[in-house]
């Protein structure tokens, strides 16, 4: 049998949770700089030595984090009951859309984050939205199910796939400029 909708989804996000933790750990200078120029970089680095090495040991500890959840969703990707991924497709939307209004109610308030926050929230709700349909379709797969019709196979999902993997890039996209 082939790979669910909801282990495509899990999946992707868990490449991008692995890459981004691994690199968080080891190249977040790079990553600062890149991201936020090198005059933002420098202060977000700290300014006295001990200040930098509680920054890096934040940002190491952080993207650990996120290399274990990448590892985590990798596991869930495999789960078969129904029932459990539309619980954790919820989560997860649920998740990103207060990471999206954490964002707006605090990151927006620091001055070197300020122009940056705007852009992490449309990642956020692009985030969330890639797990809306997969849910969707789980509850109207589960629905068929109970009415004894039969479960559409992974050719169902090929309109999906190509919506996600849109989705996924223009996040990347974004995510770089």
């Amino acid at each position: 049998m082939g790979l669910s909708l909801f282990s495509v989804i899990c999946l992707l996000h868990s490449l991008i949770a692995v890459s981004t933790g691994a690199l968080m750990m080891f190249y977040m200078k790079e990553i600062y700089t890149l991201s936020h120029g090198t005059e933002a970089a420098a202060k977000l680095l700290g300014s006295t030595p001990h200040d930098q090495l509680l920054i890096r040991t934040s940002d190491s500890f952080s993207g650990l984090l996120l290399f274990a959840i990448g590892f985590l969703l990798f596991m869930v990707a495999f789960v078969r009951d129904r029932d459990f991924n539309v619980f954790f497709a919820k989560g997860c939307v649920a998740l990103h859309v207060s990471m999206a209004i954490w964002r707006f109610n605090f990151e927006r308030r620091v001055e070197d984050l300020a122009w940056d926050w705007l852009r992490q929230i449309v990642g956020d709700i692009l985030l969330a939205l890639s797990w809306n349909p997969m849910e969707k379709e789980l509850s109207a797969c589960m629905a068929a199910e109970l009415k004894g019709f039969a479960v559409a196979g992974v050719d169902g999902y090929c309109g999906l796939l190509v919506d996600l993997l849109i989705t996924f890039l223009f996040i990347v996209i974004c995510s770089t400029l």
